[in-house]
């Protein structure tokens, strides 16, 4: 029985596990179908999206060259509409000035044909009765009766003829005018096709837009049918690891169990039949009935044992669980006390770690700003080497007429001529800083502006500065210097080290001792060519300070920013820093506003009339350098002249100002204060103001002269030198100036007559007239 028992035992095996191998081989085909299924899904998702997108290219490049299309014919039919009306444009005009032209020849000719033949006629008509008034009084009346209407004839005809013409000039007018409907109708056109290309530009966006959205809500389904497929063959994977799963543990029980149990069953059947002989030899006297109550008995005790033991383990269990949890209870409690006093230490070290890091930052910035601070003063302060090693002139008196003198024949003497007139009008200009602080040298190129500023300062004892103007100065940055954020240091310019040097007697600085003392001294600085950049970007906040300096009694400063949060530095304006600059006028410069020019003086060099030969002469030695007080002692020193002669230069110009008032231009105050302060400090001037009145008049006219040029004929640049302006303004004032400044009537004439139709003062004849004061 039990050989028939393992027999069954084994068919149930090979049953059960030909059913799990055909299960899992039927999950494995279904697994495989749908992984096959959604491989082709897949693809044909992939494709579909390429398609879509290949569409989308092909969509977007075909509207990309309807629209190149398009816009090469709006082009090309521009350009062909452009010549066009440009070539009917030019037709007529052509055609209307000609027409013009001829009916006013006609209309004159016809008038002085009917003038003549009117005279005539006239004459006839008189002789005819002055002959026959004597004769025949009595056909007089008659007669003249008939001439009368004649002459009304003729007069009728001319008229006719006039109208003819008069309404053919309105005809052709009024075809004119179609013809500028016309051109008015086109440009309607050329608008509706700029309007037809933006609705072309909106329907592409509007298609590319569709093609975008359609394209994504397309992956968006995609991508959903995607991850509901994925979840469907994940499903089928977790349920074929399952059956997997439970198939390997039925094998393996009954693969492992099989021997075990043989052996089990041999041990118990020797145990059983030990047992069964044990109790036959005990029970041998039992009756049936006893065997069965004791049977009963023993099932009833092994019942309550088991019971016992479920019920001892169940509580083992529950004490094991009870201390584990108390234990875990206590373990948690721990590690929160410990969590909580971690957490409160760490937010303590971060604290007190940024408090550090601020402090160490804060630390750094301020050593950095010191740093920097301490550097860009020693930059600003560094002594220029250049200014270094020079003589003084230890005279405090020097005459001032010698001194230009002396300038003049260095010059000469090193091989650069230039006239007395420019020298003085130079040197004029200079003293008057005070009102005019910068000096502004006009010409073209090669004319010796750059060069006269030069040798004006090499002979005459003054510290020199060129500044070659770039095209991109654009603040005052450029000027004076800026901080460099990525360096961490201020680079200051050359002129800002200059204007250090020569006002160190009014520096606040704590490291003033580097610098090196020159505000006993003169400088003149230079913005060579100084108009390749708008001047008034770079140097309007400067010009503006240097104004301020006239009448105050406090020193005027300006401020220079160090960067970085390290403050400013104070630098002082003082009187001792000249300023001038030079100028081309061609089309690569700027023009000069109303600002700079009313603040400053304009000399324009003459054009050479002849060609200085190349010479190979050598500079004349540098003059010693002259003490600031020699300077300051020039520009207090003004010439006292009657007030009637200062009130006739006034009147003159208020007349120049009362026709400058036609073309909508004015002379203001700064102005003519700016001439008085020119005329009371001429060298030329002090010289003679204790000179009989003709010396002293004839150098006021000449000093006059080169304050107009200036400060009023640069007013006059612009205005048209044909029509109206031309007869209200300019005649007037030329008759002023042919009057009260001869010398200026030559370069007033060849500045009307420029070919731009403008007034433009471009020739400066009058500084070639050398002056004379005798006789």
């Amino acid at each position: 029985m039990a050989a028939k028992k393992n027999e069954n035992i084994e068919i149930q095996k090979e049953l059960t596990a030909k059913d799990l191998q055909k299960m899992k081989q039927d999950l494995v085909n279904h697994y495989n179908k749908e992984f096959e299924d959604l491989g082709r899904l897949r693809e044909s998702i992939l494709l579909e999206k390429e398609k879509v997108i290949i569409e989308k290219s092909n969509n977007i490049l075909r509207l990309d060259k309807e629209l190149s299309l398009l816009k090469e014919k709006q082009s090309s039919f521009n350009l062909s509409l452009q010549a066009e009306l440009v070539n009917k444009n030019e037709k007529l005009n052509k055609a209307y000035s000609d027409k013009i032209a001829s009916l006013n020849q006609e209309l004159e000719k016809l008038y002085k044909v009917s003038i003549d033949r009117i005279e005539k006629e006239t004459k006839n008509v008189r002789e005819h009765l002055a002959k026959f008034v004597e004769k025949n009084a009595d056909n007089l009346t008659q007669e003249f009766l008939k001439l009368s209407d004649s002459y009304t004839k003729l007069y009728d005809s001319r008229k006719q003829l006039i109208d003819t013409e008069l309404n053919h000039l309105i005809k052709t007018r009024e075809d004119l005018e179609v013809k500028m409907q016309q051109y008015v109708d086109i440009d309607a056109q050329k608008e509706k096709l700029k309007y037809d290309e933006n609705l072309l530009n909106r329907r592409k966006n509007q298609l590319e837009n569709q093609i975008d959205n359609e394209v994504e809500k397309r992956h968006k389904d995609i991508l959903i049918e995607l991850n509901r497929y994925k979840e469907i063959s994940k499903d089928y994977e977790d349920r074929l690891s399952a059956l997997q799963n439970e198939h390997d543990r039925i094998i393996e029980k009954y693969t492992s169990t099989e021997n075990i149990e043989k052996v089990e069953l041999k041990k118990e059947n020797i145990q059983l039949k030990k047992e069964k002989q044990k109790l036959v030899d005990k029970y041998a006297g039992f009756t049936d009935q006893n065997f069965n109550e004791i049977q009963v008995r023993a099932k009833q005790a092994y019942i309550l044992q088991d019971d016992f033991n479920s019920l001892q383990e169940a509580y083992n269990k529950v004490n094991q669980e009870l201390f584990r949890l108390k234990n875990e209870a206590q373990s948690i409690d721990t590690l929160k006390f410990q969590n909580e006093t971690l957490t409160m230490r760490i937010n303590t070290e971060r604290l007190h770690l940024a408090q550090l890091k601020d402090e160490l930052s804060n630390l750094k910035l301020r050593l950095d700003n010191e740093l920097v601070k301490n550097t860009a003063s020693e930059s600003i302060e560094e002594p220029l080497k250049e200014f270094r090693n020079f003589k003084t002139n230890e005279n405090t008196s020097i005459n001032e007429v010698e001194w230009i003198k002396k300038i003049q024949s260095d010059c000469e003497a090193s091989g650069f001529k230039f006239s007395e007139r420019l020298f003085y009008s130079f040197h004029t200009s200079l003293k008057t800083s005070d009102m005019s602080p910068l000096t502004v040298l006009a010409g073209v190129s090669g004319t010796g502006k750059s060069k006269l500023p030069q040798l004006y300062s090499r002979f005459g004892g003054l510290y020199f500065l060129s500044l070659p103007v770039q095209p991109d100065w654009d603040s005052p940055q450029s000027l004076f210097g800026y901080f460099n954020s990525i360096e961490k240091r201020f680079n200051s310019t050359t002129l800002l080290r200059a204007l250090v040097a020569f006002q160190k007697d009014k520096s606040e600085s704590e490291t003033k001792d580097n610098i090196l003392d020159l505000s006993d001294k003169v400088l003149i600085v230079l913005l060579d060519e100084m108009n390749l950049a708008h001047v008034e970007l770079y140097f309007s906040d400067l010009l503006s300070k240097l104004e301020e300096r006239r009448g105050e009694d406090k020193e005027i400063s300006f401020e220079v920013d160090l960067g970085a949060k390290n403050g400013k530095y104070h630098v002082y304006l003082t009187s001792n820093v000249l300023w001038a600059g030079t100028m081309n006028e061609d089309e690569t410069t700027k023009s000069l506003s109303d600002k700079v020019i009313d603040r400053g003086n304009v000399i324009s060099f003459p054009r050479p009339t002849k060609f200085e030969s190349y010479n190979q002469n050598h500079l004349k030695p540098m003059a010693a350098k002259i003490d600031k007080k020699v300077w300051e002692d020039w520009i207090n020193c003004k010439a006292n002249i009657k007030s009637e002669f200062i009130e006739k230069y006034k009147e003159i110009v208020l007349d120049i100002n009362k026709h400058l008032r036609k073309a909508n231009r004015a002379l203001g105050h700064r102005v003519w204060q700016s001439i008085e302060n020119y005329l009371i400090s001429h060298p030329l001037v002090m010289k003679n103001q204790e000179s009989n009145d003709e010396k002293l008049i004839k150098a006021l006219n000449y000093a006059f002269e080169e304050a107009l040029v200036h400060k009023v004929i640069t007013k006059l640049r612009g205005i048209e030198t044909e029509g109206k302006l031309r007869s209200s303004c300019l005649d007037p004032i030329k008759n002023v100036i042919d009057e009260h400044a001869s010398t200026l009537s030559s370069d007033f004439e060849y500045a009307l007559q420029s070919i731009t139709g403008t007034f433009i003062w471009d020739s400066s004849e009058y500084l070639n007239i050398n002056y004379e004061l005798e006789g």
